[in-house]
């Protein structure tokens, strides 16, 4: 609905734009510029409160994060998320990797088969008790070795600044409308002075006394002296 309304406001204030260029008239084209005025001011200041808001928002979900650590102690709608966080991502834990989960390492922190033998896994040895030592004669097993919240935190950076871009784009685009508007405003305002003074000079040409009307010059004969 929102994307509708905003669609229909766009063609609307182009169309009105494109009509006072047609037409060559000054208050469409005025109107067009006041509204691309309004939309630089609007969009310029969202670009600009958009940056310390990202970073409130990470500064929040880091402490978030560092809040629900140890993850086998988190309650289970917590694991439930981070599950589906390390499913999705292939990662594991939150900043310490498999030692987030203590001894109860889930399944999605195991790598997969296409994973295996690569950087983005690690061998770590398991305690047939269930806790992670480092020793060989333990059973091995292959996890993925980066956190999911720097991953997580990375994509956040990546989405507010396709916002940012598209807002600046926003306001370049209306920048340019803003100028184009106005050169034509100048552009109108000129050619009506100089129509107007034309008019005015076509005018007093015109105005030609009523007795050269009525007695126009003739030449003259000279009469000869013999």
């Amino acid at each position: 609905m929102f994307v509708d309304i905003t669609g229909m406001l766009t063609m609307l204030v182009a169309g009105l734009g494109v009509f006072g260029a047609y037409k060559e008239k000054k208050w469409p084209l005025i109107a067009f510029f006041l509204v691309m005025t309004a939309v630089v001011v609007v969009f310029l200041w969202a670009g600009i409160s958009l940056v310390p808001f990202s970073s409130q928002v990470k500064d929040r979900l880091q402490v978030y994060f560092r809040s629900i650590t140890p993850l086998d102690k988190a309650s289970s709608e917590i694991t439930t998320v981070a599950n589906k966080f390390q499913y999705l991502l292939h990662c594991c834990g939150v900043y310490n990797g498999y030692q987030d989960w203590g001894g109860k390492i889930p399944l999605t922190c195991h790598c997969s088969a296409a994973y295996q033998n690569t950087p983005k896994c690690r061998t770590v040895s398991i305690s047939y008790e269930g806790f992670w030592v480092r020793r060989a004669e333990d059973s091995e097993l292959q996890v993925y070795s980066e956190p999911c919240a720097p991953i997580i935190l990375k994509y956040l950076d990546k989405v507010f600044a396709v916002f940012t871009g598209a807002i600046f784009c926003v306001v370049a685009v209306a920048a340019i409308g803003m100028i184009m508007s106005m050169t034509l405003c100048c552009r109108i305002r000129k050619r009506s002075i100089e129509l107007g003074s034309a008019s005015s000079s076509d005018s007093r040409k015109s105005e030609v006394p009523l007795y050269i009307e009525a007695f126009p010059l003739t030449h003259v004969n000279v009469p000869q002296e013999y």
